[in-house]
């Protein structure tokens, strides 16, 4: 059976109650914890500190003081590298957007790239304005660029069943697994778009599995956290789980795509430093490029 593409849904605004998220994180392996809270859309508080190492009680953390950071029996042992620690925090500022950090390599900026760069540039540009911090991740190496525009382009376009919400799930849970502040608050945007309120959002980044959903979307999501947490120990049944709650092959190649493709880019951000976090205002569902050529 052929399915038509989901349509990506149109941008709208957040209402002036609708967001009250903050997200601080540490992980096992010592990171800096950064909060992000917005009550309204010209409300923003940036909280920094040093998380402390993996060994370190949650007493020399303020921000970890009387959180549960023990292993969660739900997760594998291999993702407690990733685990996230969320709080809630407000406080005026005088601007509305948050800071932006350097990413630790040079990169081409959007005004003076030419031939392939600027190409591929302009493609997510006419949608978004500009192209995003991931896209310039790459420009040293313009054919790279191309390479992952095109790979986002794809795998946001395949024409199965799942719907633009299940997609964010995946996308979210696969952020927050790795601990990649900069796609969290992206997906976050995006999943209010699509319905969900902060509090299973804050929910669903520190313990993923505990989230009441419908049984599909659950069912995605525990393979969302297999796959991104301990890969290996994927098989057959999970699968054939996917399958009994309704998703056919299709399906679920769009939503192991889905997840590899988040993966990788959570490895980008992470490994080149990329740490901002998206303006509540940023129109999400605009970062996706246009499709490659080929396929117009």
């Amino acid at each position: 059976m052929v399915h038509s593409a989901a349509p990506i849904p149109k941008r709208t605004l957040p209402g002036p109650n609708s967001a009250r998220v903050a997200a601080s994180m540490a992980s096992t392996t010592g990171c800096r914890v950064t909060g992000l809270a917005i009550p309204t859309r010209t409300v923003v508080r940036w909280v920094h500190a040093r998380a402390a190492p993996a060994m370190a009680k949650s007493e020399r953390n303020p921000l970890l003081s009387g959180m549960d950071t023990s292993s969660n029996p739900r997760r594998s042992a291999s993702s407690t590298r990733a685990k996230v620690c969320l709080a809630l925090s407000s406080l005026e500022s005088e601007s509305p957007n948050p800071r932006k950090d350097v990413m630790w390599i040079s990169s081409v900026p959007y005004q003076v790239a030419e031939g392939e760069l600027q190409a591929s540039y302009q493609r997510q540009a006419r949608r978004l304005g500009e192209p995003t911090e991931v896209t310039l991740a790459g420009s040293l190496y313009p054919p790279m660029v191309a390479a992952r525009l095109d790979l986002y382009a794809v795998t946001a376009r395949c024409p199965s069943k799942l719907t633009p919400h299940q997609r964010n799930l995946i996308s979210f849970v696969t952020s927050a697994l790795n601990g990649t502040v900069h796609c969290m608050s992206q997906v976050t945007i995006k999943l209010r778009e699509t319905g969900m309120d902060n509090d299973h959002i804050l929910t669903l980044a520190q313990d993923p599995l505990s989230v009441e959903l419908p049984p599909a979307d659950a069912e995605l999501v525990r393979y969302t956290v297999k796959l991104t947490s301990d890969p290996s120990s994927v098989r057959e049944d999970d699968i054939d789980r996917l399958r009994a709650v309704g998703f056919d092959d299709l399906d679920i190649l769009d939503a192991n795509s889905q997840c590899a493709h988040l993966n990788y880019v959570n490895r980008v951000a992470s490994g080149l430093g990329i740490t901002s976090l998206f303006d509540p205002d940023f129109p999400a569902y605009d970062a996706i490029p246009e499709r490659p050529p080929a396929a117009r």
